[in-house]
């Protein structure tokens, strides 16, 4: 029985069969995870020389759990993007900055917790090996009820409540006909994925739920300016000086009551822009030309996150909707 620490690899992982990458450069180790998480920096501390990355990750519905290896590296992310994030450490330890600039050690015996919207900042030492556990924002809402509702921030892996969410994890991955009947069977999948947090909140407990009652005006004034600006190249600092308030207090007001942050928020507008321009299709409208309009100059980065929200390409899109012109 495991107690005290996600021991998850006392033996070879079978999430190694879920092997993503392995990289001996910066650069792509980025690109990967950014992949499956979001773009992020990722800086070395020290020579990088004898780099060995990897990147486990087995994906479920509306959840993902994965192991990452990188070296002593600084991580930075503005505000998680979508999802909520459980962060442990299969092997060595990280220093992670938490929203009120306290410095929170996590380890194998206590990881940390991160809710849509909050920023991540954090460094990782050389042998570190993190265990992550990604929610959709939407997989969280239904489950928990709520968008915005949060765990305790720290976690303590020692607490008996616990144990069955850990248990369940290493069970799970000890058995690898376990993971092909969740990478072949959606309702298996998706089992697993409520149980995995439902234990995980019965075991950590749950915050006062956040985000009742209305927006306060914080948040409706960035709401109306971010969709009279939309096509602006805005960054958050941008967003809250416009409106008259610190960068923090807009981000963690768009957590509280709406579930996601603002840069977020600004991109589901850009997306369904562009969507509506793509699905009129006239003349010489192209996918490149609608992303430009619409603020987007990654178009990589553009063409993920449209697939994300609308389950197709950007030029299946437009291909659908100019056909069904033509006829």
């Amino acid at each position: 029985m495991m107690t005290g620490n996600l021991s998850l690899h006392q033996q070879r992982s079978p999430l190694a069969a879920c092997r993503l990458f392995e990289s001996t450069d910066v650069d792509e180790t980025r690109e990967m995870i950014s992949r499956v998480m979001q773009p992020h920096d990722l800086v070395p501390v020290g020579s990088m020389t004898n780099l060995r990355a990897h990147m486990d990750f087995l994906r479920l519905p509306g959840m993902g759990i994965g192991a990452i290896k990188f070296g002593h590296m600084r991580v930075n992310v503005e505000a998680i993007d979508g999802y909520h994030l459980i962060l442990c450490c299969l092997s060595g330890s990280a220093r992670i900055q938490a929203d009120n600039g306290e410095a929170i050690d996590i380890d194998p015996r206590r990881g940390y917790y991160l809710p849509a919207g909050a920023p991540l900042r954090g460094e990782f030492s050389a042998d570190c090996e993190q265990f992550v556990m990604r929610v959709d924002a939407e997989t969280w809402r239904t489950q928990t009820g709520a968008s915005s509702s949060r765990l305790n921030s720290v976690i303590d892996l020692s607490n008996p409540k616990l144990q069955p969410w850990l248990v369940t994890i290493r069970d799970l991955l000890a058995v690898p006909a376990t993971i092909g009947f969740i990478q072949a069977h959606d309702s298996v999948a998706r089992s697993y994925e409520q149980l995995l947090l439902h234990l995980l909140i019965a075991g950590q407990g749950m915050k006062d739920a956040p985000g009742k009652g209305v927006a306060p005006a914080v948040v409706t004034r960035a709401e109306r300016y971010l969709k009279e600006n939309s096509e602006e190249p805005l960054r958050l600092e941008d967003i809250a000086q416009a409106i008259g308030v610190p960068a923090r207090t807009l981000l963690l007001s768009f957590q509280r009551f709406r579930g996601t942050s603002p840069m977020r928020y600004l991109r589901d507008l850009r997306l369904d822009r562009a969507r509506a321009l793509l699905a009129q299709g006239v003349g010489g409208t192209s996918v490149t030309n609608v992303a430009l309009d619409c603020g987007f100059t990654h178009f990589g980065r553009f063409s993920q996150y449209y697939g994300q929200r609308y389950g197709e390409a950007p030029s299946e899109t437009l291909a659908r909707n100019r056909a069904q012109r033509f006829r």
